[in-house]
């Protein structure tokens, strides 16, 4: 993963924008002054920023070694758990096929894999120390709102296996939450992300395009096709045809991982969000999972009555995963050899050093994409698309980006041929021509350049 490390999606140099503020001593923010709830990860934020602090490690490099913890600390739990239940193997080639997934890595980042560590943390104690649990459940929530409903799930199957409500999980658990919600209230004036607002408004935009609703799960083929490979409908049935095994045998915390992976494979397409990759991660994380167990509860099927051939069982367990493990690596090796250096990360990254290199602290920047952008040029962004920026919200839900622009114009703006159909015919109006001009532009491959337009009064400064 060498290829991928600190290179992270744009969304998630947001977290990080935040997280570079926090540890900066400029508060919870995007932009310093402006208190907008415009992260869906607030318990992230504090993570990067408190080992930033402590270490000195660039934050963009710690999103990635979190993800590293993250999926570590699950297939590890995971395998502790198969232990006791005398699944090793199944643990062992199920939490393989997490650690090596592109599709896993693909999200370096993102809090998700340390909410999967924190949820199976909380399954496995679950039983004997119930409140420590109940704290790992709520700070996985922290990390992010939607692992509420592995929170309630984990405390339906305390329930279910002890007969009696499990008072002691649920009273932390609520302590944690309300204490949470109370920081956002006071700090934000809300406890609703505003990210929620702006995708689904911009799901709204163009339903066909960005796959949401009925559509959600259609927007992951091409991301599924790329990283299982060749055989990828193959890897998902067999994912799914293992979710009874990893239901029986892998304990509480697998049980907790089909019911939070099947959860939230309903509930986004519900909420009419478009889809995202990271959305995905607990249903491909249980359909990994449920991979390794299906293959081992194969094999010990087809050796259980030659106790001679029961001593090859782990073999053909391997041998029966290896056509569909093999797809998934030789499509994930495809997809990191292709993927090179990233070139949209790198180009955004070399605009927003060229904004802080060359615009004064106080300059003002708009675009669509502005993660990157705000992490790098340490300058002023305004979101177009209102994930940050509260104001442009309106105009998200009317579709009209240029006036985004023209109710807040900024000295600079940076777009993609990609994303200029969002703000409309604004680059051929007379008065844009007029006072703006191209900059500076940055190779992106495949003519999707970043391209960096400022106004005529400012050029040269």
């Amino acid at each position: 993963m060498q290829r991928l490390a600190g290179r992270s999606l744009d969304d998630f140099f947001i977290t990080y924008r935040y997280a570079a503020n926090l540890a900066a001593g400029d508060g919870f923010v995007f932009n310093p002054g402006e208190r907008v709830y415009g992260v869906t990860e607030p318990a992230m934020v504090f993570w990067l920023a408190f080992w930033n602090r402590l270490t000195g490690v660039p934050i963009h490099w710690l999103g990635t070694v979190t993800a590293a913890v993250g999926l570590l600390a699950t297939a590890g739990l995971m395998l502790w758990q198969g232990m006791k239940e005398q699944r090793f193997l199944a643990a062992f080639l199920g939490g393989t096929l997490v650690m090596i997934s592109t599709f896993l890595w693909g999200i370096h980042g993102a809090g998700v894999p340390m909410v999967l560590a924190l949820l199976t943390a909380a399954a496995v104690c679950g039983g004997e120390r119930p409140g420590l649990a109940g704290g790992l459940a709520s700070a996985a929530v922290c990390f992010r709102p939607d692992a509420g409903v592995g929170l309630a799930a984990l405390g339906l199957l305390l329930w279910a296996e002890r007969k009696r409500f499990p008072w002691r999980f649920a009273l932390v658990a609520a302590a944690g939450l309300l204490a949470g919600l109370l920081a956002s209230q006071l700090y934000f004036g809300t406890v609703v992300p505003n990210t929620l607002i702006a995708k689904r408004s911009f799901a709204a935009w163009d339903p066909a395009e960005r796959a949401s609703g009925a559509a959600f799960w259609i927007g992951a083929v091409p991301l599924l096709r790329r990283h299982l490979g060749p055989l990828w409908v193959a890897v998902i049935a067999a994912g799914i045809a293992g979710q009874q095994s990893l239901w029986r045998h892998g304990g509480r915390p697998g049980r907790l991982l089909v019911l939070f992976g099947g959860s939230m494979a309903v509930l986004y397409p519900l909420l009419g969000v478009p889809f995202f990759a990271w959305y995905a991660v607990p249903t491909v994380t249980a359909l990994l999972f449920g991979l390794g167990f299906a293959a081992d509860s194969l094999a010990r099927f087809l050796t259980a009555r030659s106790p001679r051939a029961a001593r090859l069982q782990p073999a053909l367990a391997v041998l029966l995963l290896l056509p569909l493990a093999g797809s998934a690596v030789l499509g994930g090796w495809q997809w990191v050899t292709a993927r090179g250096g990233l070139p949209h990360y790198e180009s955004y990254r070399a605009a927003g050093l060229w904004i802080r290199d060359h615009t004064d602290p106080s300059a003002e920047v708009s675009a669509v994409e502005v993660g990157t952008l705000a992490y790098w040029s340490e300058r002023h962004v305004e979101d177009l698309l209102g994930l940050v920026t509260p104001g442009a919200l309106p105009f998200v839900a009317q579709k009209n980006l240029e006036g985004a622009f023209r109710n807040h114009p900024t000295e600079l703006l940076v777009l993609k041929p990609s994303l200029e159909g969002l703000v409309g015919p604004l680059r051929k109006k007379r008065w844009f021509r007029k006072q703006y001009a191209e900059a500076a532009r940055f190779p992106a491959g495949g003519g999707e350049d970043v391209v960096i337009l400022r106004r005529r009064d400012r050029a040269g400064r």
